[in-house]
């Protein structure tokens, strides 16, 4: 355990650099990351996040904690798993029928690997309510309420804080707000029922240490002003007794720049009753020079930034209690983590038709991929996408694996006329058409969708029901816009959900999960 800070001891300079979480990532220059450690040294930084996927990040980590002599917040988000144990996306949970058993190893195994790596704080899990994307469990508030106590818990077996996200919900909405400000309209007796729910019994479990502020209206709280910089929206926590940690979202996005600028909201977030400020995407030195221009304009008190600092230190105690926890987890939860990849994958089959087919039948499988990429080139070293999971080549090697006589190419998610000329004409001998689809889990992109072009082939084939079977790996309602199948095989983002899922088509396994919404359409 390390020595901790006194608030009576903190100057003004040292409290302004509680409030602050800078953003250490691989791009940093040297002179910019010796300005972290030295505000490090001079106990003027109250926390760090460190993405996991800086090539460097053993060596960042290391420093890190060397250096700091007080229990600094390590900060990361691994909703992807960390090293060795990779886990499809938190929707994954959800479509296992909610299995709290999984929850809690979730986060037991998240925790351990990156407690292991010198990391303290996980921003997460995601408790929205929400079918939107792939970072939220499901839409039933006691059923996210319940996965989010199981994995908070494993978190804290394993001796990692949690802050969930993003307070105080979605509601109904659909906007990103790292592209726009966000709004949830629900009536506030609407919200308490539901985005409210999980929020709520992690306070009544002891389990909610830090929460997540996003860029949304709660219009029902605060008609004006993102939950992340308004103060009626944080006092509903602060008023029920809460006094946990409260850190903003990355205040670059879109949705609170747009019409506040990009230095601004580190002051104003602090004057409503959060704790740590997350400016993301400039140097520490800069992030702290917001605050300090924010204090000595007004923009918050010598109270405010006081009761910041003594939130802060207080997690920083909560962190340096947990450090000496021994974070190896059961047997048992690494089980569970090789079997949620399996056990959230579903089928759903039209009325009447056979479950399989036929495996030593020649089909064709269409692999949809971002790029264009040629079958026979070399396998390239980097995946297709970023989070490390999606390999084109080595998804053509495991339908060979299960499907032997069957061949696999590769079509980009905007196709050309040659390369739609190309398909057609390929597709011709075999005995049918069998899609595999996927999508990335990334911001900024809007609404998880196959392109026009894409879909296009698709209802050309089916005008004579050529594809016996769609696999997709993502955001189940990215089906909805397809045209009728016979079969639709649903798994999310990983390669183990692809193999379980071919041997499901092949009539070599079961599909025993679940979709965790009941909106999305298959036609079928």
């Amino acid at each position: 355990m390390k020595k901790e800070l006194k608030f009576e001891e903190l100057t003004l300079e040292q409290k302004l650099g509680m409030v602050l979480c800078t953003n250490v990532h691989s791009s940093l220059s040297e002179n910019e990351y010796d300005k972290v450690l030295e505000m490090i040294k001079k106990r003027r930084l109250g926390a760090v996040y460190v993405s996991l996927l800086a090539p460097n990040k053993e060596e960042i980590l290391k420093k890190i904690n060397e250096t700091a002599d007080y229990p600094i917040l390590v900060v990361t988000m691994a909703e992807a798993g960390f090293e060795k144990y990779k886990f499809p996306p938190i929707r994954a949970l959800g479509a296992t029928d909610y299995n709290e058993d999984f929850a809690y190893a979730y986060g037991r195994v998240i925790g351990t690997e990156i407690r292991q790596a010198g990391i303290n704080v996980l921003n997460g899990p995601v408790i929205d309510l929400s079918n939107v994307s792939m970072r939220h469990i499901g839409t039933d508030p006691e059923k996210v309420a319940d996965l989010a106590c199981a994995s908070v818990r494993g978190l804290h077996d394993a001796g990692v804080l949690a802050i969930v996200k993003h307070y105080p919900g979605p509601g109904d909405a659909t906007i990103d707000s790292h592209m726009q400000e966000g709004r949830n309209d629900r009536s506030y007796e609407e919200w308490i029922k539901t985005d409210f729910v999980p929020y709520q019994k992690l306070m009544d479990e002891g389990l909610l240490d830090g929460i997540m502020p996003g860029h949304r209206i709660l219009a029902c709280v605060d008609d004006k002003l993102p939950a992340s910089i308004s103060k009626k929206a944080m006092d509903v926590l602060r008023d029920k007794g809460w006094d946990g940690l409260s850190m903003t979202d990355a205040l670059n996005m879109m949705g609170l720049v747009l019409k506040y600028g990009q230095e601004e909201p580190s002051g104003l977030c602090i004057a409503a009753g959060n704790d740590m400020a997350l400016p993301w995407s400039v140097s520490c030195d800069v992030g702290y020079e917001y605050l300090k221009n924010g204090f000595e304009r007004g923009l918050f008190n010598e109270e405010e930034l006081d009761a910041a600092v003594k939130r802060v230190l207080l997690a920083q105690h909560k962190a340096n209690l947990m450090s000496d926890i021994d974070t190896e987890p059961r047997e048992y939860d690494y089980e569970c983590v090789e079997r949620i990849a399996k056990e959230c994958v579903s089928a759903h089959y039209a009325e009447g038709v056979p479950h399989a087919i036929d495996k030593n039948g020649r089909h064709l499988f269409v692999i949809l991929t971002e790029r264009d990429l040629k079958e026979t080139e070399p396998a390239p070293d980097e995946p297709l996408f970023a989070n490390e999971w999606f390999f084109p080549h080595r998804v053509q090697d495991m339908v060979k694996a299960v499907f032997p006589n069957s061949d696999c190419t590769f079509l980009p998610e905007y196709p050309s006329a040659a390369h739609n000329i190309r398909l057609f004409d390929k597709q011709i001998p075999y005995d049918s058409v069998v899609y595999i689809t996927s999508h990335r889990i990334q911001a900024y992109l809007g609404r998880d969708c196959l392109t026009e072009r894409v879909l296009a082939v698709m209802r050309a084939l089916q005008s004579t029901n050529r594809i016996s079977a769609i696999l997709h790996f993502g955001n189940p309602h990215m089906m909805d816009d397809v045209p009728r199948m016979d079969r639709f095989i649903l798994g999310y983002s990983d390669e183990r959900c692809i193999t379980h899922a071919l041997k499901v088509l092949a009539g070599e396994a079961e599909a025993v999960g679940t979709v965790p919404y009941d909106d999305v359409i298959l036609k079928l």
